[in-house]
């Protein structure tokens, strides 16, 4: 799954309705979906079975294709859930199936409390259901199973990988040993430093000079041989032309912008060369006489980003919104159009849509960032 992403949940809290427990449900004509375990890879044939019985069942599969080694590509349905069948079905009917050889047990609900019978049986609602093979339906990218979810703000350090002991916020979960985070970006002016009373001061700041478009590095070059210390946030990248040639490239990850570490005294003077735009602004601080405060960015942030530039495996991007736990959305476009949901963690560039299911973890599946709005 690819990192660049963010995660969508829509609401999906397993709960065991108030007016249900394996005690009172005996002869309710009510249905639930219920979770029925089963040994791994006989998902399908349990199901079949239940079918045959006069059950509504499914289990969790998505298309996919398996290429053989001889070349050979065969659609299969891959088990997304293992070990699981969905069952719709009134309590007395599980209390049957339950029996059959194939089930070993229904899922309880682990987050209730134990009563004397012990804890109740789990039960999925519908809407979570509908969710979940509506995603396995339409999703265009692979849907997993997650068993734990990063919110935003959890504070991580990555532990192994070519960005080891780099330290950083969650933005978001993804699948196997890897997640995305991001180092604390916001940009801030000290409290002890503004444009009027840096006037002198030897002290020196990390500022974001603008330039104009595709002149970042010829900027930052003048910029040396003035003998400021000065960088591009640039990438390696590979790039393959038409005739297969492949080329390693530099590419600019944050356009426009060429940090420069001087002196405020400095900085106004590098403000009137011709290839500098003007300098990038703090929009979050208030207002003075003179105009907002020039923006700085702290020195931990920027050893942060240069490391994730020079180390990092995937592609670094950058994104002017983050969405945060609770915030809610709605796919606009694609094939999962119209499903709504609520943003888990933010990412950049990409998302992954998320259908949580408690007990069982989040199902997942990449989306692009642009393809969701927020709702108000």
């Amino acid at each position: 799954m690819d990192i660049n992403s963010i995660n969508i949940k829509t609401e999906s809290h397993i709960v065991t309705p108030e007016s249900f427990d394996v005690g009172s449900a005996v002869g309710v004509d009510k249905r639930y979906w219920f979770i029925a375990i089963v040994k791994n890879n006989t998902e399908k044939s349990a199901a079949q079975k239940l079918h045959k019985a006069g059950y509504d069942c499914f289990v969790a599969t998505q298309k996919d294709v398996r290429v053989w080694r001889t070349g050979r590509r065969v659609s299969v349905d891959r088990v997304v859930i293992t070990s699981a069948v969905f069952i719709y079905c009134t309590e007395c009917e599980r209390r049957i199936v339950v029996n059959e050889p194939y089930i070993s047990r229904f899922l309880t609900n682990k987050a209730a409390a134990s009563t004397v019978g012990g804890r109740p049986v789990a039960t999925i609602p519908e809407v979570q259901i509908r969710n979940l093979r509506f995603m396995l339906g339409h999703s265009d990218t692979p849907v997993g199973l997650v068993d734990r979810t990063y919110g935003r703000g959890d504070r991580v350090r990555v532990i192994r990988g070519s960005l080891c002991g780099l330290e950083g916020e969650v933005l978001v979960s993804n699948e196997g040993n890897s997640i995305n985070i991001k180092t604390e970006s916001h940009i801030v002016t000290p409290e002890s430093f503004d444009v009027g009373s840096a006037v002198g001061v030897d002290k020196r700041y990390w500022f974001i000079a603008i330039v104009k478009n595709n002149t970042e590095k010829s900027a930052a070059q003048k910029l040396h041989k003035a003998g400021y210390d000065c960088f591009v946030a640039t990438q390696k990248d590979v790039r393959v032309w038409r005739t297969g040639r492949r080329v390693s490239v530099d590419r600019v990850v944050i356009t426009s912008a060429v940090f420069i570490y001087c002196t405020e005294c400095e900085r106004r003077i590098v403000v009137n060369e011709p290839y500098i735009s003007r300098f990038l602004t703090n929009k979050a601080a208030a207002s003075t006489v003179g105009g907002r405060p020039v923006a700085t960015i702290p020195e931990v942030q920027i050893r942060n980003l240069r490391f994730m530039l020079g180390h990092s495996d995937t592609p670094v991007g950058l994104v002017d919104r983050t969405y945060g736990r609770g915030d809610r959305v709605r796919v606009i476009r694609g094939s999962l159009c119209g499903l709504e949901g609520e943003v888990l963690v933010s990412n950049e560039g990409q998302s992954e849509l998320l259908v949580r299911l408690d007990i069982l973890g989040c199902a997942k599946c990449a989306i692009d960032l642009v393809d969701v709005e927020p709702i108000r």
